[in-house]
């Protein structure tokens, strides 16, 4: 049973490995096929690939906290009576806004001079 649990690690283990090195390999032939075409770019070798792909990891993705779950909890860390605004405030606040129009009116009047300046309500 446990023989059974080590082959099937070191198979997986194998198999992984095997998918980072076609990963990579795919990677790099589709980098020297387009870009020393279309941006006149360098070729490059397996290895260096193995590193622009890691290197884009850490950048574009960071070091830690794994992989994030979409729609997973974002706001934790907030209180108890606290709620993050959503649709209701937001409607809120556009239907709150200054009319446009009025506003318009207003910075055409003072633009003639017959206002000191546009005032919002």
């Amino acid at each position: 049973m446990r023989t059974l649990k080590v082959l099937r690690f070191t198979g997986f283990g194998l198999l992984g490995l095997g998918a980072m090195g076609l990963f990579v390999l795919v990677t790099m032939l589709l980098w020297n096929w387009l870009i020393p075409v279309l941006f006149h770019g360098p070729v490059v070798t397996y290895w260096q690939t193995a590193g622009l792909i890691v290197l884009s990891k850490i950048i574009f993705s960071g070091f830690g906290h794994g992989g994030g779950r979409p729609g997973g909890r974002r706001h934790a860390n907030m209180g108890a009576g606290e709620h993050r605004p959503g649709r209701e405030d937001w409607w809120k606040r556009f239907n709150d806004r200054p009319n446009r129009e009025d506003w318009w009116k207003r910075f055409e009047e003072m633009k003639k001079g017959n206002s000191d300046s546009p005032t919002v309500e």
